[in-house]
């Protein structure tokens, strides 16, 4: 589905955000619905990408109607069976990684939704997300061979210092399970410039109790900066990062935001910062100190007004290679307080990536000829061949 087949539902982003708010007298909209309606069938589609089946769920429940959503009921327990499976591969893998004395922070998945909602089952997540030291990142990587997983890519790549220099994670999947597990070095890509070190998170990060087991997980402060800038990084496209964002800032009213707002500008990360924090207020009326309300400026507000517009252009079903196009686009907006949008994207056409470092393969002492390879692969890629759609 591309982005000109969007839901029809009337008013469908204002019901979800309203489910989201925990307004139920809004569920009673769904009381006049018939469950097997088109209409409603596509909101729960649309629901389910934008990562909040869980509090549809509880929203509708709470409104005495779950008996006539057989489809929700089902897509609900799906996620809780799926959540608890991968939490217990989170526990199993946090333990070795302690016993064998590597370090590690667990991000997202279920450390997040164990902090947010104090349980596992209330948030989406399809995978297990660790950050470890980048020294470490070859050796945790057999141990993870030896525990049953199975790189996606060669291990190989791990062995390169410009494949390591530029990307920030590398995926394994469990052979039984199929379980996906990302092992991030670095929580972004080098391009997108936001500087976190490992070593600085682990110092300041804070241990989360998980069934019976402690892990180690970012700090509040860290976590705000973080999913800030992951959410920003993709437009915000699933409601689900945003209402994190709330929940994280009302449960933790004594956050200094102003503090990790100056430190943030200090990074030149502040934009997205800000973004994250102020679309949280204008989606969900977050709380935030009066003083605070006085960094929205005119350029937030339109990078706000912009992801609210592809919200209604229901950006979640464009296929991959648009959203792909429109992130890149929104990316050099981010980015122009720091440098002209132009050389931004001067730039972007011969930075290397690490697909450039995949697809050619050279050898660490002639990785200067990425830089001059890259806008073939790239023409090829877009020009030439024809393009997949994703749904």
């Amino acid at each position: 589905m591309n982005q000109n087949e969007v839901i029809t539902v009337k008013n469908s982003n204002d019901i979800l955000l309203s489910l989201l708010k925990e307004h139920t007298s809004t569920s009673t909209h769904f009381d006049t619905q018939d469950s097997n309606s088109k209409e409603i069938q596509k909101l729960f589609k649309l629901a389910k990408l934008h990562g909040i089946i869980p509090q549809c769920y509880k929203a509708i429940k709470e409104a005495k109607l779950l008996r006539k959503y057989p489809q929700l009921q089902q897509n609900y327990h799906s996620i809780v069976q799926a959540n608890l499976m991968l939490t217990g591969h989170l526990l199993l893998l946090t333990k070795a990684l302690e016993d064998e004395g590597f370090h590690y922070l667990s991000i997202k998945g279920p450390a997040l939704s164990q902090e947010l909602y104090g349980d596992i089952s209330m948030r989406q997540f399809s995978d297990i997300d660790l950050y470890v030291d980048e020294k470490d990142i070859y050796n945790i990587s057999e141990l993870l061979i030896d525990l049953d997983y199975t790189p996606v890519l060669p291990l190989s790549l791990l062995t390169r210092k410009k494949f390591l220099a530029l990307d920030n994670d590398f995926s394994f999947r469990h052979n039984r399970s199929n379980a996906l597990l990302e092992l991030h070095w670095k929580l972004f890509p080098v391009r997108h410039k936001m500087p976190l070190d490992f070593e600085e998170l682990h110092r300041a990060s804070k241990t989360l109790q998980l069934q019976d087991r402690e892990i180690r997980t970012l700090s509040t402060e860290h976590n705000l900066l973080y999913l800030s800038l992951h959410g920003a990084k993709h437009i915000f496209e699933r409601y689900e990062w945003v209402h994190d964002l709330h929940i994280l800032i009302e449960k933790n009213q004594d956050l200094d935001l102003q503090n990790i707002y100056i430190q943030a500008k200090e990074d030149k990360i502040d934009t997205p910062l800000l973004l994250g924090i102020f679309l949280s207020h204008q989606l969900f009326h977050t709380k935030l100190p009066q003083s605070f309300l006085a960094y929205k400026t005119e350029n937030i507000q339109q990078l706000i007004d912009k992801t609210v517009d592809y919200y209604k252009k229901e950006f979640v079903f464009w296929d991959e290679s648009n959203k792909k196009r429109a992130r890149f686009l929104f990316l050099s907006e981010l980015f122009q307080l720091q440098e002209k949008q132009s050389l931004w994207l001067m730039k972007s056409i011969f930075k290397t990536t690490p697909v450039d470092v995949i697809t050619f393969n050279l050898p660490d002492n002639m990785a200067f000829l990425y830089p001059l390879l890259r806008p073939f692969r790239l023409a090829y890629k877009h020009l030439i061949i024809k393009k997949p759609v994703y749904a």
